[in-house]
C-alpha cells in the first residue's frame, strides 16, 4: 500500500520531507527498509543557520552524499531502488535534460526552488507545459502567475508550475533561480531480473 505524501514538521526539513515522499510515492509501505528512513534523516538537515545547528536546512552535498550512500545500500539489501545526482548547469528541463527523462519514465525528482528562499520539492509529473510537484510546504499561499495550487490533492502533486516558469533563472517564487545553487536528486525502482 502506498501511503499518502506528507507536509514538512519544521520550516528547515524540507529536503528530507520531499526525499521520503519520493519514496512513497514509488515503493509501496512494505516495501521499504526503516534503515531508509534514518539513513534520509542522518544525511540531511546538514546546515547551519546564524551559528545554529539544522537550522539551515540541507546542502547540495548533504544530497549528494544521499545519492552515494542509497546507490551502495540498496545492492546489499536487494532493494530496488536507483538514485542520481545532478547539480548546476545539469538541473534544466531543456531537451535533453536528465532530469525530465527521468521524472517522465516514472521516477520522480527533489528539486531545490525558490520560495522565500531555497525550497525543496517533489516533482513527480513534468509535460510539454507543465510541471507537477509536491510542495511539503505550503504555507501562507499567495497568487503567483503560472502557478496552480490543489491542496485537495495528497497522492501525486498539490502545486503546478508553467514549465518556462520553473526552469527560469530568475529569483523569483516556484522557480529554480541560480545556476550554482540548481541541486536535483533522482529516484527511480531499478528493473529486477525475473
Amino acid at each position: 500500500m502506498k501511503t499518502p505524501l506528507i507536509y514538512q514538521m519544521t520550516a528547515y526539513d524540507c529536503g528530507p520531507t520531499s526525499v521520503i515522499n519520493a519514496f512513497r510515492q514509488l515503493f509501496d509501505r512494505k516495501e521499504l527498509p526503516p534503515d531508509l528512513l534514518k539513513m534520509i534523516w542522518n544525511a540531511c538537515l546538514d546546515e547551519y543557520e546564524e551559528g545554529k545547528a539544522f537550522r539551515g536546512g540541507t546542502s547540495m552535498h548533504a544530497f549528494r552524499f544521499l545519492h552515494e550512500q542509497i546507490t551502495a545500500y540498496a545492492p546489499l539489501l536487494d532493494f530496488p531502488a536507483e538514485t542520481a545526482f545532478l547539480c548546476r548547469e545539469e538541473v534544466h528541463l531543456k531537451e535533453g535534460s536528465p532530469l525530465v527523462q527521468w521524472v517522465q519514465e516514472g521516477g520522480a525528482a527533489v528539486v531545490r526552488i525558490r520560495l522565500s528562499g531555497g525550497h525543496y520539492v517533489l516533482v513527480t509529473g513534468i509535460d510539454d507545459e507543465k510541471v507537477y510537484l509536491f510542495d511539503p510546504y505550503m504555507e501562507n499561499l499567495f497568487p503567483v502567475k503560472g502557478v496552480e495550487f490543489h491542496m485537495e490533492n495528497s497522492r501525486d502533486y498539490n502545486v503546478i508550475v508553467d514549465r518556462e516558469r520553473f526552469d527560469s533563472y530568475e529569483e523569483k517564487a516556484f522557480m529554480m533561480a541560480e545556476t550554482e545553487l540548481r541541486t536535483a536528486f533522482l529516484l527511480r525502482r531499478k528493473e529486477t531480473e525475473k
